[in-house]
């Protein structure tokens, strides 16, 4: 990043699992001058950069259409104005981008996370990292989500299950 021409807030995991944010919205409030927003007429889902206008959501840069959860998110991105077309397909007023996990070589790593909330909802995760061999990696995320919040019906379930591989063509080439 040190070398880009761009504006460019990124959240990464350690600070996603800090805050407790569990979604690109309750990332992006971390971020500077951008915020999400939500169109129930037609549930759009986006963000709002430097103020000119609306950009839909990207993952590993193309356009996503819903919520990024964190749960598979390596870390999140947001460019910020017109540079910001550069990482993706954005606008204007930039781009805000999720980064799923990638499976890694080296070794194999387990995390299970759990968390409740104050109105009886739960979430529970899970992250595992197998490298097969020299030349093949696997990762799995998992994720059981029953969130509840104060107002009534307005109970938010989620299941999910990501699975990643990475093959390592040559020494400096992967897939």
């Amino acid at each position: 990043l040190k070398d880009t021409p761009a504006a460019v807030t990124v959240i990464n995991r350690q600070f996603l699992d800090d805050i407790a944010a569990k979604d690109v919205y309750q990332a992006e409030v971390w971020s500077v001058n951008a915020f999400p927003t939500y169109n129930p007429g037609n549930a759009t889902t986006g963000s709002q950069n430097r103020g000119p206008n609306f950009s839909f959501f990207s993952r590993n840069y193309f356009l996503w259409y819903v919520k990024s959860d964190g749960y598979n998110t390596e870390r999140f991105e947001f460019g910020r104005g017109p540079n910001g077309v550069l990482f993706g397909d954005g606008n204007i007023g930039g781009l805000a981008t999720t980064m799923t996990k990638q499976a890694r070589f080296g070794d194999k790593s387990v995390s299970v996370g759990a968390r409740v909330d104050s109105y009886g909802g739960y979430r529970s995760t899970m992250d595992v990292n197998v490298p097969v061999n020299d030349r093949v990696a696997l990762r799995l995320n998992l994720l059981h989500d029953r969130s509840t919040m104060w107002q009534d019906n307005s109970d938010q379930n989620r299941d999910g299950a990501h699975l990643a591989a990475t093959f390592k063509i040559s020494e400096k080439t992967s897939f």
